[in-house]
């Protein structure tokens, strides 16, 4: 979803700078309601995969509007950046930086659904994300 989107923005950005500055002012009546449809079927195609991955243990189970903050919020927060020309990130990074992050806030963590991140390190003492925590 994230490279689709990004990918389609970077090879369409005319199209997505009006969709992303101003496509509301410029729509009938009629294109916005099958928008809204469209994007009504597009949200039950998604809960019905989040479902499934759910069941088969891959994510969390987390509210609707929180899958659509947690994976959509950041790539479209990189969107409006990079249409302004405010992006430092090229498009191929961002992909797999957010792709990575957004995995990371669904998984099921190893050490069970719902368990907290492990604790900060005690004052006076590095962990190093290179060697598992040690030092």
């Amino acid at each position: 979803m994230i490279a689709h989107h990004l990918g389609w923005v970077r090879a369409n950005d005319d199209w997505a700078r009006f969709l992303f500055q101003g496509r509301h002012s410029a729509l009938t009546a009629e294109a916005q309601q099958a928008l809204e449809e469209l994007n009504s079927e597009l949200m039950r195609r998604a809960g019905r995969w989040f479902d499934a991955q759910v069941e088969a243990g891959r994510l969390r189970r987390l509210p609707a509007d929180i899958y659509v903050a947690l994976v959509a919020g950041p790539y479209l927060a990189h969107t409006r950046r990079y249409l302004s020309g405010r992006a430092c990130t090229g498009v191929n990074e961002a992909i797999e930086l957010l792709a990575d992050a957004a995995w990371r806030s669904l998984a099921v963590r190893p050490d069970g659904p719902g368990t907290p991140p492990r604790a900060a390190a005690p004052p006076g003492e590095r962990r190093s994300p290179r060697n598992g925590g040690k030092r």
